[in-house]
């Protein structure tokens, strides 16, 4: 590995207003170089390619002020790990998050019944900061004048301003997360489909209390899947892991979902309806008592239970029919298409 930098591949990298200017600086060579040592002291698996360091940097000199003022002010092992987070180094990622996350922590805590927990805003900080969308992740914009701590803690706090700004934007809906209930749509699972366009509000109560059962890890993965848009490829490298480990974790999520919405939604329609059939069975039985004092009965315990169990029957052979209707009309348009048989004389 050369000790001697690359002058002429950091001049090609900077900005061509100011080139010159810095082509001028006698030790240049020697200042670089200092540089570069400075940074692999620090991270010394981060800086394995000299050049492609010097030119990171080049790309980050602003056209103010001077070669002199710049280079006395960089901070190269800052820049050698901001640059390695860029380029999605997920032990660099650790590394940054280890050193300088309590930021966030104190960001968070100088905002008062904030409407996210300290979980959210260090997922949305990652996000943020290590995610590229249509533009490249935010730090990459740091430009290493200027201690890295310093830069992470207005991050921070703009990232958490900017969440509270699109949380108060958002109509006020009971739950929070109610977003969230396409993820329960019929095109993924038709018996919850079913239920969701047959029984929407206590669809909706149930949603939210299934997904306020799920770990907090397991929202803000939904959140940031669906609300936010990340895809599977952005998601393992915010959370440090292969894309297939990934797509996996997800699915699993999206079944734990599946599963206490079937739950949370049995057991709110079967109270509902036993409520509605009790106070039915409460006037039908003041009539007949009216005409047959002594005749009224309390339901039992026992009873209850029958009912709810005849409701999830009900339901399930109302989900079963149409399933079977919708078997039975793509078998005819099979048989349509497929017209007569190849052996049939004409």
């Amino acid at each position: 590995m050369s000790s001697r930098p690359d002058v002429a591949g950091f001049l090609a990298a900077l900005d061509p207003a100011i080139r010159d200017r810095w082509a001028e600086v006698p030790d240049l060579a020697a200042r670089l170089a200092d540089l570069v040592a400075v940074a692999r002291a620090a991270w010394p698996d981060l800086v394995d390619d000299a050049a492609d360091l010097l030119a990171y940097v080049a790309a980050r000199v602003p056209l103010d002020p001077g070669p002199d003022e710049i280079l006395g002010s960089l901070r190269p092992a800052d820049l050698a790990l901001a640059r390695a987070c860029a380029r999605g180094v997920a032990t660099a990622i650790e590394r940054f998050e280890a050193a300088l996350f309590d930021e966030v922590d104190a960001a968070w805590g100088r905002v008062r019944d904030a409407p996210l927990d300290r979980g959210e805003l260090r997922q949305a900080v990652r996000a943020k900061l290590f995610v590229a969308d249509d533009r490249p992740p935010r730090v990459a914009t740091y430009q290493g004048r200027g201690e890295l701590r310093a830069w992470v803690r207005m991050a921070s706090t703009r990232i958490l301003l900017d969440e509270l700004r699109a949380r108060a934007a958002r109509p006020a809906r009971p739950g929070g997360d109610h977003d969230l209930a396409d993820l329960a749509g019929a095109g993924d699972d038709p018996e919850l489909g079913f239920l969701k366009r047959r029984y929407r509000a206590d669809f909706r109560a149930a949603f939210a209390e299934a997904l306020a059962s799920l770990a907090p890890r397991a929202r803000n993965i939904l959140r940031h899947r669906y609300l936010d848009g990340l895809d599977v490829e952005a998601l393992a490298a915010l959370y440090g892991l292969h894309r297939v480990s990934m797509s996996r974790t997800l699915t699993r999520i999206r079944d734990e979902l599946h599963a206490a919405i079937r739950r949370a939604f049995m057991a709110r329609a079967s109270a509902s309806i036993a409520t509605s059939s009790r106070a039915s069975g409460r006037s039908s039985a003041a009539a007949s008592t009216s005409a047959c004092p002594g005749c009224s009965r309390r339901p039992t315990a026992a009873g209850e239970r029958r009912l709810r169990l005849r409701l999830r029957l009900r339901l399930r052979l109302r989900l079963r029919l149409r399933l079977r209707l919708r078997l039975r009309l793509r078998l005819r348009l099979r048989l349509r298409l497929r017209g007569p048989h190849n052996g049939q004389s004409c």
